[in-house]
């Protein structure tokens, strides 16, 4: 797949999503908190756009681009996708004085095909007989691996 492909496959599949969880993996001093982000766009460049709590008072010394992880999961919906890349807070926007706003470059994303949860033994059954099935005509992949840079 070209890049442009694997982006808006990746867009579309991203905005099913409602909420993410954000990781500054870092090795700064002054990092930002693991955040929930409930909210999120994509600019002209394709960075996924959110904000997150201010982490300091003064966020000087977090200027330079770091790296970061998003995870999207939502219940009942059968992917989750884990994203690689950097993040940076964006100077002079319009956010509020106790959020930032944080632009995310992807780099790397994985696509996970989740398996549900069933209560019954019968649905239980269902599901492992369904899964070696999908596992034999390889029809649905368990995960998809993209690198964008």
């Amino acid at each position: 797949m070209n890049t442009e492909i694997q982006v808006a496959f990746l867009k579309r599949k991203i905005t099913a999503f409602d909420t993410a969880l954000f990781y500054d993996q870092s090795d700064q001093v002054l990092q930002c908190p693991t955040s929930f982000i409930k909210a999120f766009y994509f600019d002209a460049q394709d960075n996924i756009c959110f904000l997150v709590e201010r982490p300091y008072v003064d966020i000087n010394g977090m200027k330079a681009p770091f790296a970061a992880r998003l995870h999207f999961h939502k219940k009942g919906m059968l992917w989750s996708i884990d994203l690689s890349g950097t993040a940076a807070i964006a100077p002079h926007t319009n956010a509020p004085l106790h959020k930032v706003l944080i632009r995310f470059r992807i780099a790397q994303a994985t696509c996970f095909h989740a398996r549900r949860h069933c209560s019954s033994a019968i649905a239980d059954l269902r599901q492992r007989i369904g899964y070696f099935v999908r596992k034999l005509y390889q029809d649905v992949p368990d995960h998809l691996e993209m690198a964008l840079e």
